[in-house]
C-alpha cells in the first residue's frame, strides 16, 4: 500500500481531537501523536489506533455553558458568530444543527496556529469553511455533504491559521471574499 501524506494527516487530526475530548492536555498528545507517527509502520494500525480512540471518546461529552458570540467583519460585512474556543465545542462544531442563516456563523479559535483539519459528521447542511490568519483570509472552501456511501473527507487549509469560521454555503462567493480579504474580530458577548 502506498503511503499518502494527506490520509496521515487527517488521521492524525482525528486522533488529536479524540485526545482533547478526552481531556488528555496539549504535551501529552503531541507526545502521543509523535509516538505513534515513530511506532506505526503502516496506515492500517494508525487506524486501528484512531477506532480505539473513538470508542473510548464516544460516550456524549459533559454540559457545557452556553457559548459567547462574537461579530466579524470580512472588508465590512458583518457575521454574528458563535465561538468554539473549547475542545467539546470544537468537536461538535455546527453538527446536528439547524442550517445557517445569512449574516451567522460560527467562529472556532484556537491556541496556536496550525493546519486545523474539518470534517462534514453529523451536519446537515453545506456549508463555506474559511481559515484566517493575522487579519486575513487563507484558505476557504465550499464543503458538501457527503453522500452515505462515502468516506468522511477532511478539509484542510493549505496554510496554518489560528481562527476558522464556517458559514452559510455560498457566502463567500456572494460577498466576493478571496485569499487576503482583511477579517477583523470586533465583538463579544
Amino acid at each position: 500500500m502506498e503511503h499518502d501524506p494527506s490520509l496521515a494527516s487527517a488521521t492524525l487530526y482525528k486522533m488529536r481531537a479524540a485526545f482533547f475530548e478526552i481531556g488528555l492536555e496539549k504535551t501529552s498528545i503531541y507526545q502521543e501523536i509523535a509516538s505513534l507517527r515513530q511506532n506505526c509502520k503502516s496506515l492500517s494500525l494508525l487506524g486501528l489506533s484512531f477506532a480505539l480512540l473513538s470508542t473510548i471518546t464516544s460516550a456524549e461529552g459533559p454540559d457545557h455553558p452556553p457559548q459567547t458570540t462574537k461579530d466579524i467583519s470580512l472588508e465590512g460585512t458583518i457575521i454574528r458568530c458563535r465561538v468554539a474556543d473549547e475542545p467539546y465545542s470544537r468537536s461538535r462544531g455546527l453538527a446536528g444543527r439547524e442550517p445557517l442563516p445569512l449574516g451567522e456563523g460560527m467562529l472556532f479559535e484556537f491556541d496556536y496556529r496550525d493546519h486545523h483539519g474539518f470534517w462534514m459528521k453529523g451536519m446537515t447542511f453545506p456549508i463555506d469553511i474559511i481559515w484566517f490568519d493575522q487579519g486575513e483570509i487563507v484558505h476557504m472552501v465550499s464543503a458538501e455533504l457527503p453522500k452515505p456511501d462515502e468516506d468522511l473527507k477532511i478539509y484542510l487549509p493549505k496554510r496554518p491559521s489560528r481562527y476558522v469560521l464556517e458559514v452559510a454555503a455560498g457566502t463567500f462567493a456572494a460577498n466576493g471574499w478571496t485569499l487576503g480579504t482583511k477579517v477583523t474580530i470586533l465583538s463579544e458577548d
